[in-house]
């Protein structure tokens, strides 16, 4: 039963992202795993007690229903508790199923298989020339894919590469069918971000890449492997004139501050300090940026689309108290990066160094994209405690008859 659970969580985690537009699937898969959950708690009912970052994001999560007391827009405010609150169930689910590697593996090739998915929808896109119509493109055609905005999609693939990498040093029986798929990800992960043309998603997918691109240097047959696939690549789609705008549009990333403001987030940000200053302790209430934000009169090229920054965001919408507890569970992603098994930490590093770029640029901080790598981190690093502290008691049931045979 509980592997039953295991393959739902990677389904739920797999058609959440890949297919946006049909909640209802999610929703379906989500009421079958928690009932299969259940079932298997039948025979014997026990918990683990919700430490490290799912007790910081039950604690953040249960501060952020709260503030829907005060939000300034109610239905905005209850449609992201309640994501936020499927999203928080999932990763309890997740902490109380996982046991072994081969859990995690499978959870996490959910997330590459949705990505992967979510690369289709947006070259079709491309094929058919269907751009993204989002605020900030100042006329430039970007393409995303679905429900998806194109931010989002860079962001799935930045994550995704890291994912991909932790399972191919894992090289766990139930991830090695799927290796080409894995090896190819950061080929998906570069031609798709220039798909999106969304710059924070570029710089992300670069971190991403750096920790595994230092893995690759060291083994001369996989590098010469993936540079070959770019060579063979990236030529057609720089000479495509449906991506020169995208293109364009990464290259300038620079300039962008003095041109709109980095696609008008100055002002944004400068909007999300200035409501927090109004109401320091509290904020706005979940949700409540836009509605606020829009009585100050924005000049932005943007428009009013959350505070595009993850801490400000907070900070403006849930007060001091909910950035605390926002910062305790940072702090708890930092700590478990820190505790994964050594093999993978450099590419677990390079999907931290991702999450904090999408933190400095995004208000979707409680966005399933963001918090399914994060959960599955989290996996991760309670196998490598189980596996610790089973290690650990072979050691002393081996040590003991020694003792007792000296005494």
């Amino acid at each position: 039963m509980r592997k039953i659970c295991v393959w739902m969580a990677m389904f739920y985690v797999l058609f959440t992202l890949a297919m946006p537009d049909k909640p209802q699937i999610t929703q379906a898969i989500t009421g079958l795993l928690g009932f299969t959950f259940l079932l298997s708690k039948i025979e014997k009912f026990s918990l683990r007690i919700p430490t490290g970052i799912i007790g910081a994001l039950i604690a953040y999560g249960a501060w952020t229903g709260v503030s829907l007391l005060w939000t300034s827009d109610v239905p905005v405010g209850f449609y992201t508790f309640w994501r936020l609150s499927v999203v928080t169930i999932f990763g309890f689910i997740v902490w109380n199923i996982v046991q072994t590697e081969d859990d995690v593996a499978v959870i996490a090739q959910g997330y590459i298989f949705g990505a992967i998915m979510v690369f289709v929808s947006l070259y079709r896109n491309v094929q058919i020339g269907k751009g993204y119509a989002g605020a900030g493109s100042s006329g430039q055609l970007r393409y995303s894919a679905q429900d998806l905005q194109p931010n989002a999609v860079a962001w799935i693939f930045a994550f995704a590469i890291s994912l991909a990498w932790m399972l191919i040093i894992w090289n766990r029986p139930s991830s090695k069918i799927f290796l080409p798929v894995n090896y190819a990800m950061p080929i998906i992960a570069i031609v798709g971000t220039l798909f999106t043309g969304s710059r924070g998603g570029a710089i992300s997918v670069v971190l991403a890449l750096g920790p595994i691109a230092l893995y690759i240097w060291k083994r001369p047959i996989g590098a010469a492997i993936l540079a070959g696939g770019l060579f063979m690549l990236l030529p057609s789609i720089l000479v495509s004139d449906k991506l020169q705008g995208s293109i364009n549009r990464i290259a300038n990333a620079a300039s962008s501050g003095e041109s709109d403001g980095f696609s008008g987030r100055l002002d944004l940000w400068k909007a999300a300090i200035e409501l927090a200053l109004q109401n320091p302790f509290l904020g706005t209430g979940v949700g409540g940026f836009n509605a606020g934000s829009s009585e100050l009169a924005l000049n932005t090229t943007s428009g009013v689309n959350g505070a595009h920054q993850a801490f400000l965001a907070v900070l403006s919408e849930t007060g001091i108290v909910g950035l605390v507890l926002f910062c305790i569970l940072c702090y708890q992603v930092y700590l478990t990066l820190r505790r994964v098994p050594d093999n993978i930490k450099p590419t677990c590093y390079g999907l931290g160094f991702a999450l904090t770029s999408v933190l400095m640029f995004s208000h979707q901080q409680t966005n399933h994209v963001v918090l399914f790598p994060v959960i599955t981190l989290m996996a991760a690093e309670v196998v490598t405690r189980q596996t610790a502290e089973k290690e650990r008691q072979l050691s002393l049931s081996q040590t003991m008859p020694v003792a007792s045979t000296q005494s």
